[in-house]
């Protein structure tokens, strides 16, 4: 190959790099958005429409980390690409706003007590690599199983009686 060519080749590789590290992000939350958008099996049109989105092409430059993700249509992006809404808005939050995260996880820290903890410790003996998913009846049998339990303990004197 004549020594044009490979310095052709070498430019037009400089240029690709480019254009690759272009759409490339360091934003936590543009890199959550491209997963969960690829992870969906739908197109960036059909999320952007379950999203509510005027127009598809925000999706894009949201991926890219050119713009935030608007906070408030997390809950609408998270249901359209079927991902948890609760990890989206975690990672929004830390990066975009962290020093209010911050403030907003002490104040509605969730105090549990030592037997919701013990009742926590229990399911993750019980399913140490989280593998249960609960729907709905799942609920009410764990609700009929604690109560199952609690009368036999009023039963045998461990609880005092009502």
């Amino acid at each position: 190959m004549s020594s044009d060519g490979s310095l052709k080749a070498f430019y037009l590789s400089r240029e690709r790099n480019t254009a690759e590290e272009r759409y490339m992000t360091n934003s936590p939350t543009a890199a959550f958005l491209s997963t969960a958008i690829e992870s969906s099996g739908l197109t960036q049109r059909e999320i952007a429409g379950r999203a509510g989105l005027p127009k598809p092409n925000v999706l894009s430059m949201m991926k890219r980390g050119e713009t935030k993700v608007p906070i408030e249509r997390i809950p609408a992006l998270a249901e359209a690409c079927d991902c948890d809404p609760q990890e989206f808005l975690r990672i929004a939050m830390t990066e975009y706003h962290p020093e209010a995260w911050g403030v907003l996880n002490v104040v509605f820290d969730p105090k549990l007590s030592d037997r919701d903890l013990g009742i926590l410790r229990m399911l993750n003996m019980a399913d140490p690599r989280g593998e249960i998913t609960w729907k709905k009846q799942d609920s009410e049998i764990m609700i009929a199983l604690f109560s199952y339990i609690l009368g036999w303990m009023r039963y045998v004197g461990e609880v005092p009686k009502e």
